[in-house]
């Protein structure tokens, strides 16, 4: 199907798919009609002009140009986002880009015309306020989609993002002009994993690793490192630097090595 704002080539003329829904004056838009409107105002409709063809009347040639996937509302100088969706326009579903994954992180657009508008690269970048040309770091324990967040400014421009209960970020409360407000921008396509670290307190017995990391590995949870410490004949802590994909996982994870008779006290450890 050709959506709203889709550009068409009717027997070598250029016309956009009428984003009006008024049919009273860009006619009906269905399966056997589609209103026809000026490229340069989608508003506006286009008479077709005729092209000599000897069958005019009944077979004239229509083609899509390139592979028009929707289109983007209130789109201004200086703005480094699409509104795919929202908008005076929002019932017209079928122009909800990421909504139907017509588009993911990644992927190559082109705005404003098929083959002369300017191209753009969907952001990558899983989190929202920060420039596109900084580097990104996380803190030492690390955050998860979830996670109330904040970065924080480094001496050579990059940023060091931090959960917002972590201690280190005692450090720059003397300091805001290098806070950063951000938050996570992850959609139902992200397939990226997130670093949290855990410490528990166990009994200190053959087989309580492996059960530990046996109920892990159930939860989809990818395990980066392991350290133990013994702390008495009977007791050890174990520090785990864990991947997850959300604090949901995260938080399924705690709950159920809690419920290890092996297990005595498992907490969340920030840096």
């Amino acid at each position: 199907s050709i959506p709203r704002g889709g550009f068409v080539k009717v027997g070598g003329q250029e016309f956009r798919v009428c984003l009006s829904t008024v049919v009273d004056d860009v006619g009906p838009y269905d399966a056997a009609n589609l209103p026809l409107c000026d490229v340069d105002d989608p508003f506006a409709p286009s008479a077709y002009a005729g092209a000599g063809y000897a069958k005019e009347l009944t077979q004239v040639p229509v083609f899509t140009l390139d592979t028009h996937v929707g289109s983007a509302y209130d789109l201004a100088v200086g703005h480094t986002y699409l509104q795919t969706f929202n908008g005076p326009y929002a019932a017209l579903t079928e122009n909800n880009l990421t909504y139907h994954q017509l588009l993911g992180r990644g992927d190559y657009v082109r705005i404003g015309h098929p083959t002369e508008g300017r191209t753009f690269r969907v952001s990558t970048n899983p989190l929202r306020g920060l420039n596109g040309a900084a580097i990104v770091r996380f803190s030492p324990s690390g955050a998860v989609p979830g996670d109330r967040i904040v970065g924080i400014t480094e001496d050579d421009g990059s940023i060091t993002v931090y959960p917002i209960q972590s201690p280190g970020l005692q450090q720059y409360e003397d300091q805001p002009d290098r806070w950063v407000d951000i938050r996570w921008d992850i959609d139902s396509t992200n397939d990226k994993r997130f670093r949290a670290r855990i410490g528990i307190n166990v009994l200190n017995e053959p087989g309580t690793l492996a059960r530990i990391t046996s109920t892990i590995a159930t939860l989809d949870v990818n395990i980066r490192s392991i350290r133990m410490d013994v702390i008495a004949e009977d007791f050890a802590e174990v520090g785990m630097d864990m991947e997850v994909w959300d604090l949901r996982q995260l938080t399924q994870t705690i709950n159920q090595l809690k419920a290890l008779d092996c297990v005595a006290t498992v907490k969340r450890e920030f840096v």
